[in-house]
């Protein structure tokens, strides 16, 4: 138990972590455009209840949806859609603190959280109406009670108990949770083996049995809806590639193509903060640490072989342990040279959440700005080639521009609708397969969006119209182009 005066002071840390987390979370965040992904949560959320929670087009699982369906109508503002994200997002600093809590001083677990707190990829994925944020906070609420478990000699049941809860939540927020169950559970095996603590074994097996039970019937619907063979757009990556990629998922800098010098001093302080936990013999710190490493990192990447699922947004997790060893650096080392090295760290991530803030580097679509310049131009009649860009062009289409998807099997084009709400609507009502086909007119002017088609639609495109660029370099994987019939 920490004495009154100290556990008074926290107080007052965990609400400052918390106000300046939030902060550099919202500033900006409903200033920019929403992506293909982030548009499709439309879809997925005007689900009925019963519809949403059995695997319906996207094989994430339901719970994110869930939160977000609370907030989603068909004139919800892109802050409003991403405010799940930012509030747990913000909450998973807090949850990091108390983890660091449980290995350092109250101010060194203050300093570390801070730097945590402007982690750029932190802050990105919490700025994003998608469910990486969410499944984060849940799994590292999951690893502090575990943490709790692993450090106190008697069996607290309430610890277990917590522990299951958030881990099954996790798992109904993204799949990736399964890779937090592994590294947790040789967190849990290897304390067991190297403690003699053979008495926790029953209570942890109890409550893991519960979450396996609980969580089974979302695989199941998943296997039997077909849905697990989804998005199969991603690539294995080669070895080398994984350490590349590893790296890009931690350094300080916004901008995911480059590497800039203050990436490589964080990089050097974390090589510290791993020396220092070595020399230290920290076995329980080091024992989370490569536990985590070889789960989230390793095994993501090797699964691979059988099915690829390793992005920057599934490593997430990457920064958790980074800023781990951030925190082990600034607790070894003596005071001046704390200042110094928290001072420097400190600036470093201000520069690259400025950098970040002002130049919005992102991978995302710019269709907000898309749009725009489509009614600069007095476009009126747009193709696509799915339906899917569909959803996120009708959010943005204030001007009454007409949107016609190419359907494969009908190998013709339909009319979709032109506004979220009517799109909404009709898929509420069951209406939403009843879409026009059309025909289009060699003398036309037509505008086509290139984006998400695969290689066997756009040249079914090129056979079908002559295309002229408008603009193909300015809206990050979008390419607007004028269309005449053949």
């Amino acid at each position: 138990m920490l004495p009154v005066s100290e556990r008074f002071n926290e107080k007052y840390v965990i609400l400052f972590l918390v106000a300046i987390s939030f902060a550099a979370r919202l500033l900006g965040a409903g200033s920019y455009s929403l992506w293909f992904d982030e548009a499709l949560n439309f879809r997925i959320v005007s689900n009925a209840w019963n519809v949403l929670w059995i695997s319906n087009y996207d094989p994430t699982p339901p719970l994110y949806y869930s939160i977000l369906k609370a907030f989603i109508s068909p004139t919800t503002s892109e802050l409003t859609m991403r405010l799940p994200s930012i509030i747990f997002g913000t909450l998973t600093v807090l949850v990091f603190y108390k983890i660091c809590r449980a290995f350092f001083s109250n101010i060194d677990s203050f300093l570390a959280s801070i730097l945590f707190c402007l982690s750029i990829h932190q802050i990105e994925y919490s700025q994003e109406a998608r469910a990486y944020a969410t499944q984060l906070f849940f799994a590292v609420s999951a690893l502090y009670y575990l943490i709790k478990i692993v450090l106190k000699q008697s069996k607290n049941l309430t610890d277990y108990f917590l522990y299951g809860l958030f881990i099954l939540l996790a798992l109904y927020t993204h799949n990736i949770s399964v890779f937090y169950v592994v590294g947790f559970n040789i967190i849990f095996f290897i304390h067991v083996l190297k403690d003699n603590e053979y008495s926790k074994f029953n209570s942890w097996l109890l409550i893991n049995s519960i979450v396996f039970l609980a969580w089974l019937p979302w695989p199941i619907a998943t296997v039997l809806s077909g849905e697990g063979n989804s998005f199969n757009w991603l690539k294995h990556i080669s070895f080398s590639q994984f350490i590349l990629s590893t790296a890009k998922s931690i350094k300080v800098s916004a901008d995911p193509d480059s590497v800039k010098p203050w990436d490589f001093i964080f990089i050097v302080a974390m090589v510290a903060g791993f020396w220092q936990a070595f020399r230290s013999k920290e076995r329980n710190l080091l024992l989370v640490i490569f536990s985590l490493s070889f789960a989230l990192l390793f095994c993501v990447w090797a699964v691979g072989f059988y099915k690829p699922v390793f992005m920057d947004r599934t490593i997430i997790g990457s920064t958790l342990i980074a800023y781990l060893l951030i925190a082990v650096f600034l607790s070894c080392t003596i005071k001046k040279v704390k200042i110094v090295g928290f001072g420097t760290l400190f600036i470093i991530h201000l520069i690259a959440y400025f950098n970040f803030y002002t130049e919005r580097y992102s991978e995302n679509e710019q269709w907000k700005q898309a749009v725009s310049k489509l009614e600069s131009i007095g476009a009126d009649k747009l193709l696509v080639c799915t339906q899917s860009p569909s959803w996120v062009l009708s959010y943005y289409n204030n001007s009454g521009l007409e949107i016609y998807f190419f359907k494969e099997s009908a190998n013709g084009f339909y009319e979709t609708e032109a506004t979220m709400l009517k799109k909404i609507e009709s898929k509420e009502s069951d209406a939403f397969q009843d879409l026009k086909r059309k025909t289009f007119q060699p003398d036309e002017t037509l505008y086509f969006i290139d984006s998400h088609c695969s290689k066997e639609t756009r040249a079914k495109f090129n056979n079908m119209f002559v295309l002229s660029g408008v603009d193909t370099e300015n809206y990050r994987r979008i390419k607007i182009y004028s269309a005449r019939m053949q």
